[in-house]
């Protein structure tokens, strides 16, 4: 539609639900709209809904329209109209709900003056059924018939009439009936007239040639056995991939075994080195080594056999033993204080391994600020209680799970400690730890139990993602290939009308 037809089609649109055209410019339309139509292209439905509950007056919407984008003129408001717009789609959309059955009466004016002039004031109107159809034949190609049938609900003997929309165009017809004329009694009820209609429709398609259809049967044969042919020969493909695959896996298995044979023994060296280095760093401290083996070979094998090697149960690398850390470790200054409490006043479950190794890797500690005994290091690593009185601590905070006996571990820091359900406790003279939420969900979930907020329902996960295997996706194209090509015939009524007439269609 070029945008005269598109204004002759809004006009008569407009005349036909008796809307008011404001002002009507070449360049552009102004309507206030009536209710019926405000309500089918006003856009307003919550407005219709709140006028309609609260019984008040209505006021409809004037719009302005314009048909061409080069011609809107300055100061006037509006929106352009033409073929494919929202608002035309919506045009469209409350012709075809209102006017898609219609009732219509033939005016004839030289009847009404013949009529004047005799005795016989009144004229019948025979009732007419008026349908227009559309049949489709469907394939991969498509072709419409369309139907315009009419039948005479006086008269059911009467044929058919075909091309029955062109008769009626030819006619002036009017929604309301004239005067000196009557309409005839019905014979035939509308859904009599319907099903006369259906029978006339497969009595078209049967006469239609039906070679299209072979064709289209032919057609689709061809494309399965070309898909067939495709997935055939790539089940084939992979099939061979995957045995090469399995080969190459059985070869790369082997490989790795004999890797693995060479690497055992590289490592059992690589332990007894790092077991002889430690003893000497022992040794070169002056420490306590009476638990220690001397000979490092029966150290290794003890390490691999899981028993208690002092260098394997600690967890505590071999560079903690150099001879410079060392030498840091019992040249680190004091800076405990003198009434510092003993080791002895903690608990046995307080010098767990796992705290041991926190203590064990942190400076030394004296008492009252002066050089006292060192800390036996063969002893931190068995676990044992340090020798006398020197207290050990850890200035810096330890992040391990507190033992079981929290009290006395608060007692030992003198700070406040919160711990919390399942969760690494921070122990330190100036840190407070903070626990996470108590309830399961995190804070936002405990603040809304709290204030008798009802919580979130629950997300359905939906189901993963799984790739299609080839049997699926060549049913897929199968499918897809029979609905495009496999033909099929399609019967639509379009609009009709029952139409009161004073001539007679050619028959």
């Amino acid at each position: 539609m070029n945008q005269q037809e598109v204004r002759r089609f809004v006009e008569e649109y407009f005349t036909a639900f008796h809307s008011h055209v404001a002002e009507s410019h070449p360049d552009y339309l102004s309507v206030k709209l009536t209710e019926e139509v405000d309500k089918d292209i006003g856009n307003r439905p919550f407005y219709w809904s709140w006028v309609e509950r609260m019984g008040m007056q209505p006021q409809p919407m004037t719009l302005t329209f314009f048909f061409d984008a080069e011609k809107i003129p300055q100061g006037v408001r509006g929106e352009e109209l033409h073929f494919g717009s929202g608002r035309m789609h919506q045009i469209f959309q409350s012709t075809y709900r209102h006017g898609r059955f219609v009732c219509m009466y033939e005016h004839n004016e030289a009847q009404q003056s013949r009529m004047l002039l005799s005795k016989n004031r009144s004229t019948p109107l025979t009732p007419w059924l008026n349908l227009n159809l559309k049949i489709s034949f469907i394939c991969d190609k498509k072709r419409d018939l369309i139907l315009h049938v009419g039948i005479n609900l006086h008269n059911p003997k009467l044929k058919i009439v075909h091309d029955f929309y062109t008769f009626l165009q030819q006619l002036n017809l009017s929604p309301a009936i004239p005067n000196y004329f009557y309409t005839l009694e019905q014979n035939l009820s509308v859904d009599q007239a319907a099903n006369r209609a259906i029978d006339e429709v497969y009595r078209i398609i049967d006469e239609q040639d039906q070679a299209w259809a072979d064709a289209a049967r032919e057609r689709l044969a061809e494309e399965l056995e070309i898909l067939e042919a495709y997935y055939t020969e790539m089940a084939l493909r992979e099939k061979e991939a995957a045995k090469e695959q399995e080969d190459g896996s059985d070869a790369e298995t082997a490989d790795a075994d004999g890797a693995s044979v060479k690497g055992n023994g590289k490592k059992k060296a690589v332990k007894s080195k790092k077991a002889k280095q430690s003893v000497e760093a022992v040794v070169d401290v002056g420490e306590d080594v009476d638990s220690v083996t001397a000979d490092p070979v029966e150290n290794a094998e003890a390490g691999e056999a899981g028993e208690n090697v002092a260098v394997e149960e600690s967890g505590v690398s071999a560079s903690f033993f150099a001879p410079d850390s060392s030498r840091a470790i019992a040249s680190a200054p004091s800076s405990t204080p003198a009434n510092a409490p003993s080791l002895s006043s903690i608990p046995a479950t307080a010098t767990s391994p796992t705290s041991t190794r926190a203590i064990a890797s942190s400076p030394a500690m004296t008492d009252g600020g002066t050089a006292g005994k060192r800390t036996t290091v063969s002893a931190l690593l068995r676990g044992e209680r340090p020798v006398g009185d020197q207290p050990v601590f850890s200035p810096q905070p330890i992040l391990n799970p507190l033992p079981a006996d929290t009290e006395a571990a608060t007692e030992l820091t003198g700070s406040t400690t919160v711990v919390g359900s399942g969760s690494p406790a921070v122990v330190g003279s100036d840190s407070t730890a903070q626990a996470p939420s108590q309830g399961t969900g995190g804070r936002i979930l405990d603040f809304l139990r709290m204030n008798g907020i009802p919580e979130p329902t629950k997300v359905e996960e939906l189901d993963e993602w799984v790739k299609s295997t080839p049997e699926e996706e060549k049913q897929r194209r199968m499918d897809e290939l029979r609905w495009q090509y496999e033909p099929r015939i399609e019967v639509k009524l379009i609009n009709g009308g029952l139409f009161y007439l004073h001539n007679m269609p050619p028959i």
